[in-house]
């Protein structure tokens, strides 16, 4: 398999855990920013109706933030533009809800969010490569010290 057109993204089931990372790295933020409740049954009831509303709110986002970020760089290699693009995706989509006044804050708390939640499916690729190059037949290569002569 040709390194540059070897599997770069996550799949749809690490696109699918990298918004869930990014929906709990925001209620965690809320909740920190919110405070107030002092039982935790209450905590993990506002933590839940949380949740609820930001997967109400985070899908119409999410969806084609993950389709545009996927398109523009499933052929790029590095996995930090990755991460960079889907911080920007998630800027944007703060930009938005700041825009309709639902919260200040969004921009850069989206954002980053977006940004640790592909992060956190980095190694998901990695995965998927070392399949691919399976899959091709490729035998895979120790490669930690390409000068030394093999073991005998």
């Amino acid at each position: 398999m040709d390194e540059q057109r070897g599997p770069h993204t996550p799949g749809l089931l690490g696109y699918l855990l990298a918004v869930l990372v990014s929906v709990v790295v925001v209620v965690v933020v809320l909740g920190l920013v919110e405070g107030g409740e002092t039982t935790v049954t209450a905590t993990v009831e506002a933590g839940l109706d949380l949740v609820a509303l930001l997967v109400v709110l985070a899908l119409p986002f999410a969806v084609p933030g993950v389709a545009l970020v996927h398109l523009c760089c499933r052929r790029v290699p590095h996995q930090a533009v990755h991460v960079l693009a889907a911080g920007l995706a998630g800027v944007v989509s703060g930009l938005v809800v700041l825009v309709l006044g639902l919260w200040s804050a969004a921009p850069v708390v989206v954002g980053g969010a977006t940004a640790l939640g592909r992060l956190s499916v980095v190694p998901l690729v990695e995965r998927r490569r070392r399949r691919a190059l399976l899959q091709a037949g490729a035998v895979p290569v120790d490669d930690d010290f390409p000068a030394t002569p093999p073991a005998r």
